[in-house]
């Protein structure tokens, strides 16, 4: 996970907009309705690279399903979250790492982050996710500047 400040500030528009945080003690109920959305590749193994913003709604898959024998065999952590269909056919794919899964209620926020799984749109093996309220206090702490790198970077990189 990484957060990024920007040199500039962002004008929002109808197409730029933030995201909110979840609730530290929120916890979605397995079947829950998310989106993904990306513009990474529309096929696993060499399809193309989508020239369009996709979107695609998937359901929070509990992860003791996900950690099952026809699954991950436990490589899902309390640190992941699963979503997906367990049919297959929907999926984030190599190219979305990075992106939102996000959940809407009463507002948009971002509840995990695409990070990794076996295949693309595969039966019973959902996408990964990084689960943003175990990553909160690291959030909030460096937002507040209390945490500092040990290798700072440059504006190159470097």
């Amino acid at each position: 996970m990484a957060l990024v400040k920007l040199q500039l500030p962002l004008t929002f528009s109808d197409t730029v907009r933030p995201i909110c945080l979840p609730f530290s003690d929120e916890e979605l109920p397995p079947a829950t309705p998310l989106w993904i959305i990306g513009w990474g590749f529309t096929e696993e193994n060499g399809g193309k690279i989508s020239d369009i913003l996709l979107q695609a709604s998937v359901q929070l898959i509990d992860s003791t399903r996900c950690n099952a024998e026809d699954a991950y065999q436990g490589e899902v952590t309390e640190k992941m979250l699963c979503a997906g269909i367990l049919e297959g056919g929907v999926d984030t794919c190599q190219g979305d790492s990075g992106g939102p899964l996000m959940y809407h209620s009463d507002r948009w926020q971002i509840v995990g982050i695409v990070s990794w799984g076996h295949g693309c749109a595969e039966p019973n093996t959902p996408g990964v996710y990084t689960k943003t309220t175990a990553y909160l206090n690291w959030i909030y702490n460096v937002r507040k500047g209390k945490l500092t790198s040990k290798y700072p970077l440059n504006a190159r990189g470097a």
